[in-house]
């Protein structure tokens, strides 16, 4: 066989090899499915990573997963279920999601504990993600929950006002960076390929990703938590609009909770909001002006709002590891705080007999 013939031969092979990898990815791809995902769910959903450090106020020794469709779970991250059963939905920040404990250590993790003891049937699946505002938590449904198939929760649980405490810029947590066309296709691609998926799992069993450390973990962070407590009365009395600033923070978040609200009404999914703290309770001033326009919102709008924040009548900086982010002890003390409300308002829909 002269060259011309191999070299000939060898295309027509590596073209037939291709068709036949173009047919299994059309067929067992997502390109074409209702649940397929977009480029904004890359790096948020199938995920495992190992966390291992040991540092002030916190230690972990645990693996981190995101499954399937998106949520925190504690098993297998490529694991499927009917979503017709996700009833109750908790969508926060990274002060929801804890990648940093074990999922039954998170505030998520002993609400779900309760509702056992409780005789529930139901259970609360966490779609909180790192650094989300009010806004990612609106581009959530566009880009992920209407992408879930039977996907139609009762209840959404929102823990917000820590990532409002200033108007975000686009970004990847938001659902709404700004990406270059390579970057775009890669994530398109990560999202659709049944190529794609296969070999993620297969590095996630024998090469599964490992962090050591986290970004606010420093020693000048570790001292302002030494300092002291601002109760809800002093905070009341303390902290009032002062500049121009704050007054543009405080209405795109009232713009926001009322785009939210539009969203909400027309999915028929009952809210229930939770005010946010930081590690000397009402000590964050743009987060105690959230905090009051959330109330206000509520009030108008006659949802259900747990109010954290009037909750806290003790110096609580033990319970933290920096200034927004609780230790496991913290996560508990918050669960315990915030249960029996959510219980008494499970009870009237008959979600804990």
């Amino acid at each position: 066989m002269n060259i011309k013939k191999l070299f000939t031969t060898v295309i027509i092979y590596i073209l037939i090899l291709g068709f036949i990898l173009i047919f299994i990815e059309i067929i067992f791809g997502y390109w074409f499915k209702k649940d397929s995902f977009g480029y904004h769910m890359r790096g948020k959903r199938l995920q495992k990573i190992e966390l291992n450090f040991n540092k002030p106020n916190f230690s972990a020794n645990t693996v981190f997963r995101r499954d399937y469709y998106g949520f925190r779970e504690d098993y297998d991250f490529n694991n499927k279920y009917n979503l017709s059963n996700v009833k109750i939905v908790f969508n926060g920040g990274s002060t929801g999601e804890e990648m940093f404990k074990p999922y039954n250590k998170t505030i998520v993790g002993s609400l779900n504990n309760f509702l056992k003891k409780d005789n529930s049937q139901h259970k609360i699946y966490n779609a909180s993600l790192a650094g989300k505002s009010l806004l990612g938590k609106i581009n959530d449904f566009n880009v992920w929950f209407d992408k879930l198939d039977n996907f139609n929760p009762h209840f959404m649980i929102f823990y917000i006002g820590v990532n409002d405490r200033k108007i975000p810029s686009k970004r990847f947590h938001d659902n709404n960076a700004k990406l270059n066309f390579f970057n775009k296709t890669i994530y398109v691609v990560s999202q659709k390929s049944f190529f794609w998926e296969k070999i993620k799992r297969i590095k996630d069993i024998y090469f599964t990703t490992k962090r050591d450390g986290y970004l606010f973990f420093d020693k000048e962070v570790q001292k302002k938590i030494k300092k002291g407590f601002i109760s809800f009365e002093e905070a009341s009395n303390k902290f009032i609009i002062s500049d121009n600033n704050e007054d543009k923070v405080l209405k795109n978040y009232t713009k926001n909770l009322n785009s939210l609200k539009r969203i909400l009404n027309k999915k028929k999914i009952k809210p229930i909001f939770i005010t946010q703290i930081n590690y000397e309770g009402n000590g964050d001033k743009m987060l105690f002006l959230l905090n009051k326009s959330l109330k206000k919102f509520c009030h108008e709008n006659s949802f259900n709002i747990i109010k954290l924040d009037e909750k806290i009548h003790e110096p609580i900086n033990h319970l933290f590891f920096d200034e927004v982010h609780v230790n496991e002890l913290g996560s508990l003390y918050i669960s315990e705080l915030i249960y029996p409300d959510l219980k008494k308002i499970f009870l009237k829909t008959n979600y804990i007999n």
